[in-house]
């Protein structure tokens, strides 16, 4: 087995040797302790995966055209980003309740990691159609069409052994002497408006900013820091060494389908359905 890993790793320096020399860009940087990508490196990644992904639904929809001309069908591919924090659970189960209404469209699922939820954003109406989770309104439903279907909480994670851990809500009192971990000032209103209440009435609460956008680290660090997490309702089972208490006088976060602005009728028409069948769940 030694033997087929060291032939494994050989090829593969070889190959990332001759596109380096192919593309006269360097992509890794080689050190003592081991191999990390450059900036353009990154770049390239980056760019790379989004041609991959752009190629396949447009394979997709040539092979639905070429079925078409063949059955006198038409068919249309609507993708969906998911991911950890914005899994598309939901949007498949509403999906699947008005399917029969458009025998014409199918959908393809399109992970992508939640640190790049903003491209994924910027990807939407060519690499995607629709993401569902909880929105941050102002600069991503100025970039896209957004259609709520609910509210998360605003709430706190802890790590299980925390001495909140028992605490099935908080208070801000209940924070004091604690680091509460929050999006930095200008990222979102809603922490803006927790960040103030912090600095304004209780002192004793130690901020630290957090990525602008999170994923499953920041939950790591979280947890082996033991400092409190700012997090939400429909984020409670992302970790599970973590324990996420409701803060209703946190707020709420708009809970929906982001899809793109310029979207035609007939994707308009397949939101409003969903958006009707997630008041019926709902109301049942």
């Amino acid at each position: 087995e030694g033997a087929d890993c060291d032939i494994f790793i050989s090829a593969a320096k070889k190959q990332m040797n001759q596109l380096e020399e192919q593309l006269n860009v360097r992509l890794l940087a080689r050190t003592h302790h081991g191999v990390r990508l450059t900036r353009a490196g990154e770049s390239v990644y980056k760019d790379a995966k989004f041609m991959i992904h752009y190629a396949q639904k447009a394979l997709m929809n040539a092979r639905s055209l070429s079925f078409n001309d063949e059955h006198s069908e038409c068919y249309y591919t609507f993708c969906v980003g998911t991911s950890l924090l914005y899994p598309c659970n939901e949007l498949v189960g509403l999906w699947n309740q008005v399917r029969d209404r458009f025998p014409q469209y199918r959908i393809h699922l399109l992970p992508f990691e939640d640190s790049a939820i903003a491209d994924v954003l910027a990807q939407m109406g060519t690499h995607y159609d629709f993401v569902i989770g909880p929105c941050r309104v102002g600069g991503w439903t100025n970039a896209c069409g957004f259609l709520q279907l609910d509210e998360c909480a605003k709430g706190f994670a802890v790590p299980l052994g925390h001495r909140l851990a028992a605490h099935k809500t908080l208070t801000a009192d209940d924070l004091h002497g604690e680091t509460v971990m929050l999006a930095r000032r200008g990222v979102s209103p809603c922490e803006d408006r927790v960040r103030d209440l912090f600095e304004r009435e209780h002192p004793q609460i130690h901020i630290e900013d957090t990525p602008d956008t999170y994923n499953i680290e920041v939950f790591n660090r979280c947890e082996r820091s033991g400092c409190v997490l700012s997090s939400l309702s429909c984020w409670q089972d992302v970790h599970p060494g973590l324990s996420t208490l409701t803060a209703e006088w946190a707020g709420y976060t708009p809970y929906g389908i982001l899809y793109p602005q310029d979207a035609p009728a007939d994707t308009l028409q397949v939101l409003e359905a969903m958006k009707r069948a997630a008041l019926e769940r709902r109301t049942a």
